[in-house]
């Protein structure tokens, strides 16, 4: 995730909604000069109780997404699934996924608040 889609998580997903019962999973990779030292910068910039963040030097999960959904080397995604969703051969049911986080910002509030809103 870029610098801007990981504040504006933190500020208008994780901080606005504190008591959002929410499992964000941040998996960063090496993408334009990124390095493992870079990470713990990195993860300040998302960082609540509510994340769970990985460095992953090997690009095993944009590979994954690569293949599975993208077609090219995906980073700077989300994937947004209810608490239905289960990992068997692939995670599912997806409710919506997009790139750049940034960019597609709205796009995912909106498919938030619809999951959240009874």
């Amino acid at each position: 995730m870029c610098r801007a889609g990981a504040r504006w998580v933190r500020e208008n997903i994780l901080e606005a909604n504190p008591d959002l019962e929410l499992a964000v999973y941040v998996v960063w990779e090496p993408m334009l000069g990124g390095r493992r030292a870079h990470a713990a910068q990195a993860a300040g910039l998302i960082a609540d109780p509510r994340v769970a963040q990985f460095w992953n030097d090997e690009f095993i999960a944009g590979e994954y997404f690569k293949e599975a959904l993208f077609g090219r080397t995906a980073w700077d995604i989300f994937f947004l699934y209810g608490n239905e969703a289960r990992w068997e051969d692939e995670p599912e049911p997806l409710i919506r996924s997009g790139y750049t986080v940034y960019a597609e910002r709205e796009r995912l509030q909106e498919a938030l608040a619809d999951l959240v809103t009874p």
